[in-house]
């Protein structure tokens, strides 16, 4: 056959091969759900594509099935028709006929290699990658043209195929899964916001939104050593004076000392009361009665039980029985999109700092240090804050000026102390600018305010980082109100 017959269906067969590569590629490259939704909007030209990816192990075996017959027919054509080709300049190069007769075959199978792998494979490869839905709309037809004139041959290679994997215990799939796990949903998030697909807004709280399960009430409560409690047997006017005092307006009521928590007051129950009674009327009549639960309890079903709750708040109760918190509906609201503050909130102190060196609110988790600084604490079930790895590293009761070293040589130090609880960390370290840009892999900026301090942007604050004055819900302003009347 003459030599250019020869070379234009190598290079047919090489142009097939991508077909085949390019719909492979696409294929695995697109999601069935989203077309079929767009097709039900009304795009054209997608039925042949969603019919391809309700069986796309089939369709992969006709490609693998396509790019072999191709590449192997293509060496088989191009190889010969090449050889005949490179035969005249090599004899006008004055290379004797017996070395061109070995020589020009090499030449010819690499010339052929790389035409197979740059217009064959690479090329198709990238392009079905960078536009999976163009690629498959224009080459899924003729794959499917070949997977109904091969399709004896392609159920018999991909059964033979599926018995091997059963014998080895995995059971085959026609369709690649569309489901995707909690984890692998976070990771796409980070990515896409890294990528400049979403807004850092969007992308952090769908983030929080899909590790909200993974933390416990003991992640979001007020601690007990925090909690603004009343006695039961407290006048009404107590509980105007402790919300003008505190901001707060939920109170749990106990009886004998924390540990005996009998309901909860809240200061819009204490309004009601006449104020020449408010004196007289003692705060358990006034008191509902609160939710108990337990510090292991997650936070989504934590959520549920609140919403059910009188005034949406709870007792956090410890293993044995003892009280370790306050939770409320509000700080759950905060894990996802951080710290809500209304017009009777205090302003709470955030993650602070110049370069080099950051002010940390002792409460907050590692995990949520992690997220607002990029700075890494070690995790351990032993402790749930920063203040409580320190008390660890420490291994006895704090003073201002204990310092401890973190793995990459930066130091915490104790700030300030509330009693002999660690308040207000210090850290120290040489590359913070850089860190607090590198907030979650989506690459959030720190606000420098008009006095050259870094001031995290406030929805990266998390839920326990913003109870640092007791986060039991505002009502200082109205409680200070009624007391001045």
């Amino acid at each position: 056959m003459n030599e250019w017959v020869l070379l234009t269906i190598g290079l047919l067969l090489t142009f097939s091969t991508g077909i085949f590569v390019a719909a492979e590629f696409s294929l695995v490259a697109l999601d069935r759900s989203e077309l079929e939704r767009r097709r039900d909007s009304g795009e054209k030209r997608l039925d042949s594509v969603i019919n391809a990816l309700r069986v796309t192990s089939t369709h992969l075996s006709s490609a693998q099935l396509g790019i072999t017959l191709t590449t192997l027919l293509a060496g088989y054509t191009l190889e010969p028709a090449l050889s005949r080709l490179l035969a005249q300049p090599l004899r006008a190069l004055g290379v004797s006929e017996g070395v061109w007769e070995v020589i020009s075959m090499p030449i010819a199978v690499l010339i052929a290699t790389v035409l197979s792998m740059i217009f064959g494979e690479l090329v198709p490869k990238n392009f079905a990658i960078s536009l999976p839905e163009a690629t498959a709309k224009f080459v899924v037809p003729m794959q499917a043209a070949f997977t109904a004139v091969f399709r004896p041959a392609i159920f018999l290679l991909n059964g033979s195929a599926n018995s091997m994997l059963r014998l080895l215990g995995v059971e085959p799939k026609e369709e690649l899964s569309g489901a995707r796990s909690a984890e692998e949903l976070s990771s796409l998030v980070r990515h896409s916001a890294s990528a400049g697909v979403l807004e850092l807004d969007t992308a952090t709280l769908l983030d929080k939104t899909l590790r909200f399960s993974e933390l416990s009430a003991a992640d979001a409560m007020t601690p007990r050593l925090k909690m603004q409690s009343i006695q039961k047997l407290d006048p009404v006017a107590c509980v105007l004076a402790k919300a003008g005092s505190t901001g707060f307006s939920r109170f749990p009521i106990y009886e004998s000392d924390s540990d005996d928590i009998v309901g909860v007051a809240h200061v819009k129950q204490a309004i009601a009361v006449p104020r020449e009674k408010r004196a007289e009327v003692p705060v358990a009549a006034i008191g509902e009665e609160i939710s108990r639960v337990p510090e292991t309890m997650a936070l989504d079903s934590l959520l549920a039980e609140l919403r059910e709750a009188v005034y949406q708040c709870a007792i956090v109760v410890d293993e044995y029985g003892g009280t370790a918190g306050f939770v409320t509906l509000e700080d759950l609201v905060e894990e996802l999109v951080g710290e809500v503050a209304d017009e009777h909130d205090r302003a709470q102190a955030g993650v602070t700092g110049t370069a080099g060196k950051l002010l940390i609110p002792g409460e907050l988790r590692p995990d949520e240090l992690l997220e607002q600084t990029g700075i890494t604490v070690p995790e351990d079930g032993s402790y749930d804050t920063v203040a409580g790895f320190m008390l660890h590293q420490l291994g006895r009761l704090p003073v201002i000026g204990d310092s401890v070293t973190l793995a990459d040589g930066s130091s915490l130090t104790v700030e300030r102390l509330e009693g002999r609880r660690i308040a207000r960390i210090r850290y120290t370290g040489a590359a913070l600018p850089e860190r607090l840009r590198e907030f979650s892999g989506l690459g959030a900026e720190p606000v420098t305010t008009a006095t050259g301090t870094l001031q995290l942007p406030g929805h990266l604050l998390g839920g326990s980082a913003a109870k640092q004055a007791g986060g039991q819900i505002g009502g200082q302003q109205q409680a200070e109100q009624e007391v001045s009347q």
